[in-house]
């Protein structure tokens, strides 16, 4: 049981601080993010994009321009974020959001009623910030919190046989369920996509990434009626690939400037894809899902088999 005291030691004071620090400084962009999805949408123009100079970090430097109210404004930030993560986005995805809003790309922004100068590239919370929010929760806790030590328990005269303890084998059941329901999420949606709507498109970024896997970084721009989108998976469930050539013969295929025909969602046109169906990559998840149901199932007789044991 933890009871509640004022800090007793420096050091305590110390984490008070530092953990207030990290639970406001993650919880005011986590709620502004939130706020944002309700702002309203002035269209805008990229006039800047770049990584952020620095040796060591990575992020994206950001400007845009955009008229709201008979009025011009500029903005800068990208979307609302913990101020020590700002720096620190993945290459990946700043090569990716780079491609994305290449300067003199039209954009929506999202700007604050209360305040026009107020604006957002990207409206929504940034979710990375809740590992700060939770750090700086912890060291509140251990600055303010006290544990109590409960009471020793009643020896046992007798040892008694306990029933089986199924946690191993419902942690494993339950990662199970979740790859399951992943890797269904992609066979529904490439074997769906093949009585999808086609309409023509425009490759407007093509790059091949290497590293710790291989991936075709892609963006393609096409319209729904009057309405522009722009979307990134050419195959259902991501551009992600082990091979190298494939990765390659993708950006090859889907070249800068190169017009498309794209299959998208007709129930959400955000979604779409350029080589619609399954493919082999798509029943991976389920096949691992399997594997770790079968862990479970041992696990569960395994338990089983060792519940009615006495010691002697």
């Amino acid at each position: 049981m933890i009871r509640l005291r004022l800090p007793a030691a420096k050091h305590e004071w110390v984490a008070l601080v530092i953990g207030l620090g990290f639970a406001v400084g993650s919880a005011v962009p986590l709620v502004r993010g939130v706020n944002s999805l309700a702002w309203l949408k002035a269209d805008g123009v990229i006039t800047y994009m770049d990584y952020k100079p620095g040796p060591r970090v990575i992020g994206i430097d950001v400007k845009y321009r955009y008229s709201t109210s008979g009025r011009t404004y500029t903005g800068d930030r990208y979307r609302f974020q913990f101020f020590l993560l700002s720096d620190q986005m993945d290459g990946r995805d700043a090569e990716l959001t780079i491609g994305r809003y290449p300067a003199g790309e039209r954009v929506q922004v999202r700007v604050n009623p209360r305040d026009p100068a107020d604006s957002v590239l990207v409206a929504g919370p940034d979710l990375e910030g809740l590992l700060p929010l939770g750090a700086g929760l912890l060291m509140i806790l251990f600055a303010v919190g006290e544990a109590r030590k409960p009471e020793a328990p009643q020896p046992q005269l007798k040892p008694v046989a306990s029933g089986p303890r199924y946690r191993t084998a419902k942690i494993l059941a339950a990662v199970s369920a979740l790859l399951f329901l992943l890797g269904a999420r992609y066979v529904y949606q490439g074997v769906s996509s093949t009585a999808w709507p086609v309409t023509d498109g425009r490759i407007i970024y093509s790059r091949v990434r290497s590293g710790g896997h291989y991936e075709t970084l892609l963006w393609y721009e096409y319209y729904v009626g009057k309405q522009r989108y722009v979307a990134g998976n050419y195959r259902a469930g991501g551009n992600s690939t082990p091979f190298q050539d494939v990765a390659k013969s993708a950006a090859k295929r889907y070249s800068k400037g190169q017009a498309v025909r794209v299959y998208y969602n007709p129930s959400n046109p955000g979604e779409a894809l350029l080589e619609p169906g399954a493919w082999y990559g798509n029943f991976v998840a389920p096949a691992i899902a399997l594997l770790v149901l079968a862990a479970a199932w041992l696990a569960k007789k395994y338990a089983e088999a060792t519940a009615h044991r006495v010691p002697r």
